[in-house]
This record gives structure tokens, sequence and C-alpha cells, in this order.
């Protein structure tokens, strides 16, 4: 800033201070609005590779790693999810969640509302066999679903608490094959 935008910046303040304040008022900034079913869109165009920068974004160590490393393990692990995906699918016969869960002889609730917790949880895998699926995240999830945007884009059979009971099972996969699963075994 040159001295004379920052004499024209304190011009206001120093006007206001001797009881002689500006009659310019404060307009605020116009933006466009973007429609929900817009930003999904634009966010479904993302590759599942390439969210590797938001998957890392709360992750304590963030700043000790380069893109290449996080875009490499972003990789290997979607190829990893994607591997014991099918090994479990093979194995009990079935992709569909409910029936996996049943077949693991896990131990699944539906609770309104997370005990005890700060922060946001849509659901929750606890060792060694029970899944709590939140159903205030569903329920408002369904709710977006009304808008034909979001349907549109996200298509009219995605079941949101199926979609959580999946991601939770990974969690017990995790633990059942811990020993060799990428996600257990890559230490940094």
């Amino acid at each position: 800033m040159t001295k004379e935008e920052f004499r024209e910046a304190l011009k206001p303040i120093g006007a206001g201070l001797l009881g002689r304040p500006s009659q310019q008022r404060y307009e605020r900034p116009h933006f466009p609005i973007r429609t929900i079913g817009d930003m999904l869109l634009d966010l479904a165009e993302i590759e599942p590779w390439e969210w590797y920068g938001y998957a890392f974004s709360r992750e304590p160590l963030n700043g000790k790693f380069n893109d290449d490393q996080r875009r490499e393990w972003m990789e290997k692990s979607l190829a990893c999810g994607k591997e014991y995906a099918g090994i479990v699918c093979r194995e009990y016969k079935t992709r569909d969640p409910k029936e996996l869960a049943k077949a693991m002889g896990m131990n699944v609730s539906y609770p309104e509302f997370p005990e005890k917790t700060d922060r946001v949880l849509f659901a929750e895998f606890r060792v060694p066999d029970k899944i709590c699926i939140y159903m205030d995240a569903v329920n408002k999830a369904a709710r977006l679903f009304l808008n034909p945007e979001v349907t549109r884009v996200l298509t009219e059979g995605l079941d949101v608490s199926r979609l959580l009971l999946a991601h939770e099972l990974f969690h017990f996969v995790e633990e059942r094959y811990k020993h060799e699963i990428f996600t257990k075994t890559e230490k940094i």
C-alpha cells in the first residue's frame, strides 16, 4: 500500500474522530446465488482420487506432507477399499450392506442422536462389533432428497443409511485384516 492509499484509507476514521462522519454507507458485496444442485454438479465432477486435499485437511500432520504423498496415499486407500470390498462381498456372496452386517455378526442400531459428543457424527463403529447409524443425519439427508436438483445428481436410489452402514463396515474389515490392510499397516 502506498502512502497515498494509506492516507485515503485513514480519512474516514479521522473524519469520524473529529465529529464529521462520512455520509458514505457500507454496501455489502453482491454474489450470485448458486443452487445446491449446481454445487453438487460441480462436486460430482471431481474424481475420487482428487479429494486428497480435503481428505487430509483435518489431519494433524498434514503440513508434514507434500501433494505427491497425499495423492499417492489417497490412490492407495481407494484401491485398498475396492480390493477389500471385493474380498468381503465374494466371501459373503452379497453386496448389500445390511446383509453383510448380519452375516458378519454386527450389532447395528439406529439411534436418533449420538450420545455425549461435541462433533458432528453421522455413524460410528465401536470395536468389536457395534455400528450406530444416527438417524438425525439420515433424516436431514432425506429432506435434501426432496429437492429434484439433489436427486438428479445423487440418484433416486441412494439410501444414506445403507451408505453409512457400508462405510462403517469397512472399519470392521480394517480391524479384521489389521495386520495386512494398507489403511492399518501404512506408517509414516
